[in-house]
C-alpha cells in the first residue's frame, strides 16, 4: 500500500497487516531506516478530538533501505469498546487515522494523510 489510497476497512477482532512502500520522486526507494511514527485513530477529522487508539507502536520499518514499513493491527486493536460500552465486534466503528513519519534527520513526512478507519461488526443482524 502506498500513501495515496490509505482508507482501512477491517473486521472487528481480526488481525490486519498493511505494508507501506515509500519512494523518492524519481521512483527509487526512500531510505526510512531509523524512522519513528506518530499514528492516532479518532472518531472524526479534528485533531482536537480525543484519541481512540494510538497505533504508532504497530508500525515497524521492515526494510529501511527498501522503504518498506509494516503495520500490524492486533485482534485487540480492532475490537475496542465504544462510549456506550459496546465492543466494535457488536457495534462496529468508523473514524479517521493518519500517520506521521519522523526520519532520523528530523524531517517529518505524512506517511498517511487523514484517511478513513473503519471496523465492521462481526455480529450479523
Amino acid at each position: 500500500m502506498t500513501s495515496d489510497n490509505s482508507d482501512l476497512t477491517m473486521v472487528a477482532g481480526e488481525t490486519k497487516t498493511i505494508i507501506f512502500t515509500r519512494q523518492e520522486p524519481d521512483g527509487t526507494a526512500q531510505d526510512v531506516t531509523g524512522a519513528t511514527f506518530e499514528a492516532k485513530v479518532r472518531e472524526g477529522q479534528s485533531p482536537a478530538l480525543p484519541v481512540i487508539l494510538d497505533i504508532a507502536a504497530r508500525l515497524l520499518v521492515t526494510n529501511g533501505a527498501g522503504g518498506i514499513i509494516t503495520m500490524t493491527l492486533t485482534e485487540s486493536d480492532t475490537n475496542q469498546t465504544n462510549a456506550d460500552s459496546l465492543t466494535w465486534e457488536v457495534a462496529g466503528f468508523s473514524g479517521y487515522y493518519d500517520i506521521l513519519m519522523i526520519l532520523p534527520s528530523g524531517d517529518q513526512q505524512m506517511l498517511v494523510p487523514k484517511s478513513r478507519f473503519s471496523v465492521t461488526s462481526r455480529v450479523s443482524s
